[in-house]
């Protein structure tokens, strides 16, 4: 249950930025990386690599494609809508979100105030450089006939995966010469400059920043942001299951909790 200062600071507050980290999505059934670790005996972190990619297509399309099933049945919850509800009532609040589910657009929480900097697994690229095709594949449906997942499951590495071959994968309709990815930031890459760019417009539109909310995140790779929070005056409170010693500091308020339900009463 969030406190009496907490819900006095929400209220009062104009300028608003969220981080959101993969905890807002485990009450929905989501794994995240750091809880799958491996698949197939690979970890997961260069299966989301350009090396992964390069050297095995296949492996990787599958990974992914098991994701996005996975994803794609999941359904927002609380925590999702009741961001949805306060991004109405604060027309200044700005969402980063390090999630690639697409849960939180789901819910209704859509750009300009949302930004996903690590991408979406709904989203196909081409692995060419310099090609600039993307699509799009919110259901069910595989991007191809032949990455139907089979009804067993294909994590174990001694389970044996579908026969498929590189020329089954999906290719860029644009180039023509290269495989499409899916559009997921891959480890080691550098994010987005587009939603960087958004991210620092909002920071140069605001006059300061009065509350940050930390979502289920350890900020491990994102801590900059806090950081910049903390800059412009604001007051950070942190949600998660965990105490977070390396981004919680004396001042910050900690909530601890599953965020779908200790995030609800924030804003009632």
């Amino acid at each position: 249950m969030a406190t009496v200062s907490l819900v006095q600071r929400l209220r009062s507050s104009t300028f608003v930025l969220v981080l959101l980290g993969a905890g807002i999505s485990a009450p929905s059934d989501i794994p995240t990386f750091a809880e799958l670790r491996e698949w197939r005996g690979y970890p997961c972190q260069w299966l989301n690599s350009a090396a992964a990619f390069e050297q095995q297509p296949v492996l990787v399309w599958f990974f992914f494609e098991t994701l996005r099933q996975i994803m794609c049945r999941a359904e927002p919850n609380d925590a999702h809508r009741s961001l949805t509800e306060l991004a109405g009532m604060k027309p200044h609040l700005l969402t980063i979100s390090q999630n690639i589910d697409d849960l939180c657009e789901r819910a209704g929480h859509l750009p300009p105030q949302l930004v996903p900097i690590h991408g979406s697994i709904f989203m196909m690229t081409c692995s060419r450089p310099g090609c600039t095709y993307t699509s799009r594949s919110p259901s069910l449906e595989p991007a191809v006939p032949s990455l139907v997942l089979p009804t067993y499951d294909i994590s174990n590495s001694k389970t044996p995966l579908p026969t498929l071959e590189i020329s089954e994968l999906p290719h860029c309709p644009a180039c023509r010469t290269h495989l499409l990815r899916r559009g997921v930031v891959r480890y080691r890459e550098l994010l987005p400059a587009g939603s960087l760019d958004a991210i620092d417009r909002w920071f140069g539109a605001v006059p300061r920043v009065d509350l940050m909310l930390v979502i289920g995140t350890s900020a491990e790779l994102s801590s900059q942001f806090i950081d910049d929070a903390r800059l412009r005056g604001a007051s950070i409170a942190h949600f998660n299951l965990q105490y977070q010693d390396q981004i919680v500091e004396d001042e910050d308020l900690f909530i601890q909790g599953d965020v779908s339900t200790t995030l609800r009463p924030e804003h009632d």
